[in-house]
């Protein structure tokens, strides 16, 4: 090996390994303190693109839970005013075939209808006061108006929407209902025949309202089996991105103490490389 002053060659190799070792040991520093592995382009260019594109879609499918979560309470409104609606008109089933009786006087009859009209007043409250967001639910004005829930990230309304006001049946007033006869009448006009008659109008309502609520209960588990998809669907797209972007804290923590002791190692060399010029003034002075 030749002993030159002027270019120490393997001062400039040792220099060289310690700043790309300090310079990997900065990176890693970067990725441990900031949990990814992708802080700016030029870490991976490819990554980076793929990662965005999945943030996206992941920001989009937890928007849309949002979204079917308001639908399902929406549906959960309904069908709770439906339960209090129900349970109202067997309850008016029940005064209907007592008061079907012969052996209650007109007066009698009267405190009976009393708590019908109460009953039936009560269901009409319901009606008013099943509401999601402002939007009511149970007044058949739904089939108009259409309640479209955003249930996908994308546009497609066939795979990312969902109209729940299909779910919904026409007017459940107690007009709509056929059952606003009693609310006219008094213990003298509504005989055991009317209260008969009558009879009929609340099956028939009972019907009605046992048909909308079981419709009610089909979109309630459609919608819960579109919350179970979306939920999937978040955490396959969460454990992609993070196989992208997240920092492995065990690999790097290891690659840290790696190149830590690299860059030890390497100022110790440098310090010894850089007395390599003195051996020629050892060779010029004769010592």
């Amino acid at each position: 090996m030749s002993v030159v002053i002027n270019s120490n060659v393997a001062s400039l190799i040792a220099q060289r390994s310690l700043t790309d070792n300090t310079y990997s040991l900065q990176k890693v520093f970067e990725r441990l303190s900031s949990g990814a592995k992708i802080n700016s382009a030029k870490d991976d260019a490819a990554g980076l693109s793929i990662s965005e594109k999945l943030k996206v879609q992941l920001n989009g499918y937890q928007k849309a839970i949002n979204n079917t979560k308001d639908g399902v309470n929406a549906l959960n409104i309904a069908d709770s005013g439906l339960e209090s609606m129900i349970d109202s008109l067997q309850r008016i089933r029940e005064l209907s075939v007592q008061a079907a009786t012969a052996t209650y006087s007109s007066s009698e009859r009267t405190y009976i209808l009393d708590e019908i009209k109460e009953r039936l007043t009560d269901m009409n409250r319901v009606i008013q006061t099943s509401k999601f967001n402002d939007t009511p639910l149970l007044d058949g004005s739904l089939s108009a108006l259409g309640l479209r829930i955003q249930t996908g990230p994308d546009s497609a309304l066939s795979t990312n929407t969902i109209d729940i006001s299909t779910a919904f049946s026409g007017s459940l007033t107690v007009t709509g209902l056929a059952l606003d006869s009693v609310m006219t009448a008094s213990g003298a006009t509504w005989d055991a025949d009317a209260a008969r008659a009558y009879m009929d109008s609340v099956d028939s309502a009972l019907d009605t309202l046992l048909r909308a609520r079981s419709k009610i209960g089909s979109m309630q588990n459609r919608m819960d089996s579109v919350l179970a998809n979306l939920d999937a669907m978040t955490q396959n797209l969460t454990s992609s991105q993070s196989a992208i972007r997240d920092t492995d804290i065990a690999k790097d923590t290891a690659e840290m103490t790696r190149l830590q002791i690299l860059q030890q190692s390497t100022t110790q060399v440098l310090q010894q490389v850089n007395q390599l010029p003195a051996l020629a003034l050892k060779l010029l002075g004769g010592q």
